[in-house]
């Protein structure tokens, strides 16, 4: 049975890719993505309908987001998707 990654990938130089595999059958559900917030980290997730949450990676260190770290600019963004290709990435 050929297997479907889903990957979360991180921008920074010293991290890597984190990955984890589906089937093919579970890449067909339905699935929703979330991000939680605590402060300076932050947590990644998915679920498919009827299952129960998936942790992609927690505690992700995100103080460059913080206005103190980078000057001032506001323009910094978090987000995570799903593509076609059946991954989903954090970027």
């Amino acid at each position: 049975m050929r297997k479907m990654i889903r990957s979360v990938v991180q921008s920074s130089r010293k991290s890597r890719p984190i990955s984890a595999e589906l089937t093919e059958e579970e890449s067909q559900k339905l699935l929703m993505l979330k991000i939680e917030s605590n402060g300076r980290c932050c947590s990644f997730y998915y679920v498919q309908k009827g299952e129960s949450l998936y942790v992609l990676v927690q505690g992700v260190d995100a103080v460059n987001l913080s206005t103190l770290q980078n000057c001032g600019f506001l323009g910094v963004c978090i987000d995570l998707y799903a593509t076609l290709n059946k991954l989903v990435c954090v970027k």
